[in-house]
């Protein structure tokens, strides 16, 4: 699923945006009017932006941004 992402140097901004990515997501799945293909999409996104997230809290707790 390509999703762009954010141009930033801010790692601490970029989680953020990550963070509020993932709680959209799990919002979309939680709908009780979502159809099976909106919680398909909503699953495809938590995936890949909680992928994300972990490896970049890896990379700022190693202070690389």
């Amino acid at each position: 699923m390509p999703v762009p992402l954010p141009e930033t140097d801010d790692p601490y901004g970029f989680l953020r945006y990550l963070a509020l990515e993932i709680c959209e997501a799990l919002i979309d799945i939680a709908a009780p009017n979502a159809s099976d293909a909106q919680i398909e999409d909503a699953c495809d996104r938590l995936h890949f932006f909680a992928t994300e997230l972990c490896l970049m809290t890896v990379d700022v707790r190693k202070g690389r941004n």
